[in-house]
């Protein structure tokens, strides 16, 4: 069961009544639990031990919230590159870094390589993929939470309504981590 601590935006789009919604999501609303938490605001200002955010596996980090990743965390950044390199991140996998240092509040970033390429060649099931790998990593390390920013409305070109769907239906099926999405302000 999630727990429900601090104030949040509980999206009302979850309803039951909705028929458009996944089964698996009707069902999580029936059962009284919010597959997402929605939040407004600055993605760096949540209280969620890891955070997420998607990627090309060429290893270039051009715009995009992933270039606020990388300004923030140059050493992710550097440790990333080499890894596309190396092809130790391929599509639909995730890449957990892990954040050195007192000054962040966060333990781990999740780089979702949920597109092969920069540009508009993201895709859902690598989406998909490579969130439900973070979450079994996040399950695993005993980390509770995970924020990423809102997917479909950048250079990935996914459909965000879609994108959304693939992350309700990966935070469905963990009763240990509750996945925080983010909208900008």
């Amino acid at each position: 069961m999630r727990r429900s601590s601090g104030t949040r935006n509980r999206s009302s789009r979850g309803s039951s009544s909705k028929s458009n919604e996944p089964p698996l999501i009707r069902a999580a609303h029936r059962a009284g639990m919010t597959p997402l938490e929605h939040h407004t605001g600055d993605l760096f200002t949540t209280t969620a031990p890891a955070i997420a955010h998607g990627v090309n596996t060429v290893g270039v980090i051009g715009a995009g919230s992933a270039a606020q990743f990388a300004r923030r965390h140059p050493a992710m950044k550097d440790a990333y590159a080499p890894a596309c390199q190396n092809d130790a991140l391929n599509p639909g996998h995730v890449f957990a870094w892990k954040v050195a240092g007192v000054n962040s509040k966060h333990d781990v970033i999740y780089i979702l390589a949920s597109q092969d390429l920069p540009g508009a060649h993201a895709r859902l099931d690598w989406l998909e993929s490579s969130l439900d790998h973070a979450v079994s990593h996040a399950e695993t390390a005993g980390i509770d939470r995970v924020a990423l920013p809102r997917s479909g409305r950048g250079i990935g070109g996914l459909d965000q309504d879609e994108a959304e769907q693939v992350m309700a239906r990966v935070a469905a099926t963990s009763s240990t981590v509750t996945l925080e999405v983010w909208t900008l302000a």
